[in-house]
């Protein structure tokens, strides 16, 4: 055992107190936002439980994620205590704002579970892991298991579908049991998937997983929310430093880059294709067409979508010029054209900007009253969202499975059924970026 890091995995309660260089600081928490980043990635993807999917089982031996079974104890030290920094160094970057908190506490939620279901797991380290989270979920005694078997049994016909009673029995004898108070398992007791006696829920092992990460997240949260309060009180002895790196490490997901697309789309062209793009873009040349006129916000994230398909700087003056109803030639050249050209790296320090990534979009600049940016599927209500999906031809059907995810927070897969929906096909990319309706 070692006594700094006694687990495979933890609850992060304590913070770390010891020094780090900058170096390390930087590259753990890149290290570890990579692995973020990629269950994230896999999970848009995946159309199966993300904690039985084998390729996040290769993509975290890949990563070198801590191992379940390490015989070398200098690297299950190392690897360890490199997980344990990591974490909070990473909570510390994404504590500022409530979306970077709900995705760092998301993808580190799903982590977690993959560390726990993981079958190779020292079943007794679990065990002690559960023990050491000073919760009301117990061990249950082999004497109180067998005390209760007739009942047990019971529900695991019931819940299992077992053909024979040898085979209920079986499982019985190798089931392990955690109790708990019943009204902390709301949804296992409204399934009758668990005994309940005397205000007791007795779990099996293989569900007591969903019992302990849903405890882990609530813990995140509380914790990143008070973290929050305190950010700039924290980073005021050592701003210069530590800031500029905190916003640069949680920037990266979001700054993700989009190589612009080739395909000599005019401006002509744009309102014609525009039922062909995401929700988000559909919205916002929607809205332009009505008002005549967009906020920054929605010229820049619009814009540069539009580059990212394919429409030429020399297009995309043409198209704004002819948007923008309400002004003079002079007034646009004056007031918007040097901004354009500035996107296109015409202007200024001649940076070729990025369309907008589905994480920028969704985590940073939220739009407020008047403003076309955003994300629907975050930003909306779902009132407003089922609107803008019947306005976009979609049958009821579909609007109810794409609204499925919007109420699960899952933006990212409530926008690629979409993407299903107007190519008319199930093998679609992971939609992260709002340019691969155009791939």
């Amino acid at each position: 055992i070692i006594p700094e890091y006694p687990y495979t995995y933890n609850f992060y309660s304590e913070y770390p107190k010891e020094d780090i260089s900058l170096n390390d600081f930087e590259k753990f928490a890149l290290d570890r936002l990579n692995l973020l980043i990629n269950i994230d990635n896999k999970q848009v993807g995946s159309n199966i439980p993300i904690y039985e999917d084998r390729n996040i089982r290769y993509l975290l031996n890949d990563s070198n994620d801590v191992k379940m079974v390490q015989s070398n104890e200098k690297k299950k030290y190392n690897q360890r205590r490199k997980d344990y920094l990591s974490h909070f160094i990473l909570r510390l970057a994404y504590c500022e704002t409530e979306d970077k908190r709900e995705w760092f506490i998301k993808q580190e939620c799903i982590l977690f579970y993959i560390r726990l279901y993981n079958t190779s797991i020292d079943k007794k380290e679990q065990n002690s892991f559960i023990e050491s989270l000073n919760s009301n979920l117990k061990i249950v005694s082999e004497k109180e298991k067998l005390s209760l078997k007739n009942e047990l049994e019971e529900v695991i016909s019931a819940v299992d579908n077992m053909a024979t009673m040898e085979a209920v029995e079986s499982a019985f004898e190798n089931a392990k049991y955690y109790k708990i108070n019943f009204e902390e398992v709301p949804d296992l007791v409204q399934s009758r998937s668990v005994l309940v006696k005397k205000g007791v829920a007795y779990i099996p092992s293989v569900k007591v997983i969903p019992v302990i990460v849903s405890k882990y997240k609530d813990h995140l949260h509380e914790s990143m929310e008070k973290l929050s309060s305190v950010y700039n009180q924290l980073l005021k002895e050592d701003e210069d430093r530590l800031k500029p790196l905190l916003t640069n490490i949680s920037n990266k997901y979001i700054d993700e880059n989009y190589i612009d697309g080739k395909n000599g789309i005019t401006h002509q062209d744009i309102p014609r294709i525009t039922r062909y793009f995401p929700l988000c873009m559909q919205y916002i040349q929607r809205s332009l067409q009505m008002e005549g006129h967009l906020r920054h916000g929605g010229r820049m994230q619009y814009g540069l979508f539009l580059k990212g398909i394919g429409v030429s700087l020399e297009e995309s003056l043409k198209f704004w010029r002819k948007a923008f109803t309400k002004i003079t030639d002079d007034q646009f050249n004056k007031n918007y054209a040097y901004n354009i050209r500035h996107n296109y790296g015409r202007e200024g320090k001649r940076t070729n900007y990025s369309a907008y990534s589905c994480a920028k979009i969704i985590m940073s600049n939220p739009p407020s009253t008047g403003d076309h940016h955003g994300c629907p599927f975050r930003h909306m209500s779902p009132v407003i969202v089922n609107n803008l999906l019947t306005q976009a031809g979609i049958d009821k059907d579909r609007i109810s499975e794409v609204m499925t995810y919007v109420n699960l927070k899952h933006y990212q897969l409530a926008c690629r059924t979409m993407l299903e929906i107007v190519t008319n096909s199930n093998e679609v990319r992971n939609v992260t970026h709002p340019n691969v309706y155009f791939d």
